[in-house]
């Protein structure tokens, strides 16, 4: 059997991140499942697995132009994931959230599930701002301590497991989002704030796939592999 059918998913994509267009093109989980093998990925999703190592191939057969991140340091990696994710983060939050109550509260009677999708974008602005600032006020200084040092004695403060959770919880937010939005599909004759709502879940999503892949697949790794060095 090809070894690439073994790999996890979160280190294929940390190895190239072109495969994570692939991945979600096929419904499969790249950043949060990460840990599966490509094999157990495409069986649980009823994929065809030659399929997907054809792509796979075609894709990544001559080297990327994008930056490579698991090559980076990973305090490098960190000021990345901070001025590039939660900078667009926090800037679109709040937009999201003047988009989902106005969008509620003028098609809340017509389409119900708007009123619904208002509060999961409540909860996922709290999810992510409690989130980014334990990673910004504690793990992240801690990860660049141990990088820096080769060694911490706050092992318990790195959050690792907490940060890995708080990711699954803001990864089924937006899941339950998709699904209550027909995968963001506006319907015939919406507003225009309807559709830039729809369309900015969208890209949020997106972004935070990306996001969630750079810090479990490819910091924690590093992390690891730190606390190993020790």
């Amino acid at each position: 059997m090809n070894t690439i059918e073994q790999k996890p998913i979160g280190e294929i994509v940390a190895e190239d991140y072109r495969t994570a267009f692939i991945f979600k093109n096929f419904g499969i989980e790249y950043c949060c499942g990460g840990k599966k093998s490509l094999a157990q990925a495409c069986a649980s999703r009823s994929v065809d697995l030659e399929e997907v190592l054809k792509q796979i191939e075609s894709a990544t057969q001559h080297r990327p132009e994008e930056n490579r991140f698991n090559e980076w340091s990973a305090s490098f990696l960190i000021d990345y994931i901070i001025n590039n994710h939660h900078v667009y983060v926090k800037e679109k939050l709040p937009f999201l959230m003047f988009l989902a109550g106005k969008v509620a509260r003028v098609h809340g009677y017509e389409h119900p599930e708007l009123i619904k999708m208002n509060r999961l974008v409540q909860e996922l602005n709290s999810e992510m701002m409690n989130h980014m600032s334990k990673e910004e006020g504690s793990s992240f200084p801690l990860i660049k301590k141990l990088e820096t040092n080769g060694k911490i004695e706050e092992k318990n403060d790195l959050l690792i497991a907490e940060l890995e959770d708080e990711h699954e919880a803001a990864g089924a937010i937006m899941e339950e989002l998709r699904s209550l939005s027909n995968q963001f599909q506006f319907p015939e004759g919406a507003c225009s704030s309807y559709q830039i709502y729809f369309k900015t879940l969208n890209e949020f999503e997106e972004d935070l796939h990306k996001h969630v892949h750079l810090e479990n697949n490819v910091l924690f790794t590093k992390v690891e592999q730190l606390l190993q060095a020790e």
